[in-house]
């Protein structure tokens, strides 16, 4: 892992806008445990690139892994904010909603990405377990999924 950070810092110094090489790094540095600098290197990518909607979506994953639910939700809401039609953003939210037990906003982010991509099997399968998971604690019949 240590080769791999060092090739990426080698290509950002010798291209400072090389934005692959920091999300090779911020990849690194989270997996060895250095989050603050996995963070600040996806910033980075941000301060060159405002537009990467990869770095825009990794933050929040970050953020979450970390428990800070509050920051990927506004984060994330952000990001929705300039690209409502991104499917795996509102997945993501409502992951984020998850941990802090708002249910239905959870509920409503779930649904969002099934609307806007109808293939997108792991925001179905969420879905349905959220929405079993909410019936069946209303005392409500829980639904029959639609195939």
């Amino acid at each position: 892992m240590q080769e791999a950070c060092n090739k990426c810092r080698e290509l950002i110094r010798q291209d400072a806008t090389f934005v692959a090489a920091y999300q090779g790094l911020a990849e690194v540095l989270f997996l060895r445990g250095q989050r603050p600098a996995a963070e600040e290197t996806l910033r980075q990518i941000l301060r060159i690139d405002p537009s990467n909607l990869l770095a825009h979506y990794t933050l929040p994953i970050y953020m979450l892994k970390q428990e800070r639910s509050l920051s990927a939700i506004a984060k994330l809401q952000a990001v929705l904010g300039r690209n409502p039609h991104f499917a795996p953003g509102h997945n993501l939210l409502g992951i984020a909603y998850e941990q802090t037990g708002n249910t239905a906003a959870q509920v409503g982010e779930f649904q969002q990405p099934v609307w806007l991509d109808p293939a997108f099997l792991e925001a179905k399968t969420i879905l349905k377990q959220v929405l079993q998971q909410a019936n069946s604690q209303s005392g409500k019949p829980t639904r029959p999924w639609p195939q």
